[in-house]
């Protein structure tokens, strides 16, 4: 039916004809949540994630599902080093050879 419609409008000259002769149409979801409700969405989430973490140990829903019913990317997942896996990296707090100032005094005190 939009078809028809749209090929007479474009016989007719009230708009030009799609230079790929093909007819797409989109529009935008109107039942879909406003940005204030999915806002609302997410601090309900939040607030059953807190009290069943508090009631139970655990949460029933981890940060991800929140972030998806507010329509938002997921975070990466970051897992907890192995305590038993020795670090094979520097320590950033005591080996400060590869420093921009390597000659400077780390020992200073303010005077």
């Amino acid at each position: 039916v939009i078809e028809s419609v749209l090929e007479r409008f474009w016989t007719v000259g009230v708009i030009d004809p799609p230079s790929s002769g093909e007819v797409t149409l989109a529009w935008s979801d109107l039942l879909a949540p406003s940005e204030k409700e999915k806002i609302a969405n997410m601090q309900a989430m939040a607030v059953v994630a807190k009290d069943t973490q508090q009631a139970y140990g655990t949460p029933a829903v981890d940060e991800n599902e929140i972030r998806a019913v507010g329509e938002l990317e997921p975070r990466k997942v970051v897992s907890p080093p192995n305590p038993d896996v020795k670090q094979a990296d520097k320590d950033p707090l005591t080996d400060d050879d590869d420093s921009a100032n390597q000659n400077r005094d780390a020992n200073r005190t303010a005077q």
